[in-house]
């Protein structure tokens, strides 16, 4: 009898072993050519942890199963230290100070019923005094209290911004993106994507004698809105959902990664093109364990892998372990600190990070 639960046991392992495995390999293949796989990506976090606990249960019952999960999360072991951080001091005083936030539109709509939102997110940003500042779904309009591009400039001591809006509206208001900067700018543009609103921005910064480009990114977004929250929701409190709503949210899902695969290898052409050291940051809309973040962090560093600490979740959603707003940067560039700042009025936590010239 006893021999049997072992054999299901090592069954059931076997079963929760191999999405991980192809976990891993979604990093490799496009969701344009297989979409499925982006999946087993996003449930890393959930493969990863059970066959922790098999490793854990095998090793209580004295049993040699327990290398076979074991080995896998050690073929892992690359996608583990991009998802988990292990550093825990940092010199936050030291190097310049980069802030990349997904605004939201600075609650332009009162999603979070607090109608001084905007006004606590800028008091936010001016305490933490960024050197550079790359906002994703920047809204603005040219005057009144959501007139956002002056007044950030002077409030935040941000003297050089580059704005590009993709969306114009009659009375003058413009949603997109926006790099504030304390450095000169000497040089700006921007990559769009067909069929969508989500891009990409650069600029190039004069910092001391050396010149920087700084991509700000904003990836297809999978527009779940509140329907995603309560399904998600449903699931983790009452792990149920119907079918019709099943079906919507990963259609959206499915949709969002197929469209983000050709618009990240753009924007890994761009940064290997670019003529100068290059940081790469804002909303992927996409975790460490995928196709996206693959593509982009390659030949780069991430600043959450060499100063990060736990999971470093930056949806403030209902999934606890979506870090899908990142900063990478050019292997000439040494990581001081990485901080993820938990503050509200967005959907998105603001990441800091400071950072200075290699040795």
């Amino acid at each position: 009898m006893r021999r049997a639960i072992w054999k299901v046991g090592y069954i059931l392992n076997v079963l929760v072993a191999i999405p991980l495995l192809l976990a891993y390999l979604s990093v490799h293949i496009s969701p344009a050519t297989l979409w499925p796989l982006a999946f087993f990506g996003l449930a890393y976090p959930i493969f990863l942890g059970l066959n922790l606990l098999f490793v854990i249960a095998w090793l209580v019952v004295g049993k040699r199963y327990f290398l076979l999960s074991l080995i896998v999360i050690a073929l892992g072991w690359n996608h583990l230290r991009d998802f988990w951080g292990f550093h825990l001091g940092s010199d936050k005083e030291e190097g310049i100070a980069l802030m990349t936030y997904n605004v939201r539109n600075f609650d332009l709509y009162n999603w979070s019923n607090n109608v001084a939102t905007r006004s606590n997110m800028v008091r936010m940003l001016t305490a933490q005094q960024p050197d550079i500042l790359c906002l994703q779904e920047f809204y603005s309009e040219k005057e009144g209290a959501f007139e956002n591009v002056e007044s950030l400039k002077q409030q935040l001591d941000l003297p050089h911004a580059f704005v590009h809006n993709q969306v114009q509206l009659r009375h003058g208001a413009e949603f997109g993106q926006a790099t504030f900067s304390r450095f000169p700018i000497v040089k700006e543009g921007y990559i769009n994507f067909d069929g969508t609103n989500n891009l990409c921005i650069y600029t190039d910064l004069v910092i001391e004698e050396d010149t920087i480009r700084v991509f700000n990114v904003h990836l297809q977004s999978t527009y779940l809105g509140s329907e995603g929250e309560t399904y998600v929701q449903r699931l983790l409190q009452e792990q149920d959902a119907d079918v019709a709503t099943s079906r919507r949210v990963f259609s959206k899902l499915k949709k969002g990664y197929i469209n983000r695969a050709p618009q990240a290898k753009i924007i890994a052409t761009a940064i290997r093109e670019s003529p100068h050291p290059v940081i790469v940051c804002g909303d992927f809309n996409d975790t460490p364990v995928s196709y996206t973040y693959h593509q982009l962090s390659s030949d780069l560093q991430d600043a959450f892998r060499a100063k990060g600490w736990g999971i470093g979740a930056t949806f403030a959603g209902q999934i606890p372990w979506l870090r899908i707003d990142h900063v990478l940067v050019d292997n000439t560039i040494d990581v001081v600190d990485y901080t993820r700042i938990s503050a509200s009025g967005s959907d998105h936590y603001p990441v800091m990070v400071h950072w200075k010239k290699a040795n």
